[in-house]
């Protein structure tokens, strides 16, 4: 669970699952649309790290690898004059450029589908992570994403898959 410019954890055990790189904090449009997006993502029980600082894109993403994150967004001004965020996995499996208002939607459900590929993987009990509400040992699970009793929904009351 690495490469050359440092870890790529899973999604499970990850201390964040998702990396918010703000390019440019202090343009106005970057900072609303990083303020909503991380807003939207925590409310959606998404673990983020936002990182604002006012360093260049490579400093940025250098050390986003070196957290190892498995998804980061980059909110730039290049991109919001485009009408677009880029979305990719730490591991280089996935890069997408979204229309801004799709953007919180598509990390969301591919954060989920991590999730549940990783129960999947890992026969559930071990890969408790707490990815948008999901708990399989304490009562932290909520509406949004539940795995009890070995049945992964992502809808309440919407039966997934089996575990």
């Amino acid at each position: 669970h690495r490469d050359d410019y440092g870890p790529i954890w899973p999604i499970s055990i990850a201390p964040w699952q998702v990396h918010l790189c703000s390019m440019r904090a202090d343009n106005e449009e970057v900072a609303a649309m990083s303020s909503k997006i991380y807003d939207e993502l925590q409310a959606r029980g998404i673990e983020v790290i936002w990182d604002d600082r006012p360093v260049s894109a490579g400093v940025m993403f250098s050390d986003a690898d070196l957290f190892g994150v498995p998804v980061r967004i980059v909110v730039s001004p290049k991109g919001l004059k485009n009408g677009t965020i880029e979305i990719s996995a730490r591991d280089k499996s996935m890069k997408e450029i979204k229309p801004a208002d799709e953007a919180i939607d598509f990390v969301y459900g591919y954060v989920v589908r991590l999730a549940v590929a990783g129960l999947r993987t890992f026969g559930g009990a071990s890969s408790c992570g707490g990815v948008g509400g999901l708990c399989l040992h304490t009562d932290r699970c909520n509406a949004s994403l539940r795995c009890r009793q070995g049945v992964a929904t992502v809808e309440p009351g919407v039966k997934k898959s089996p575990i």
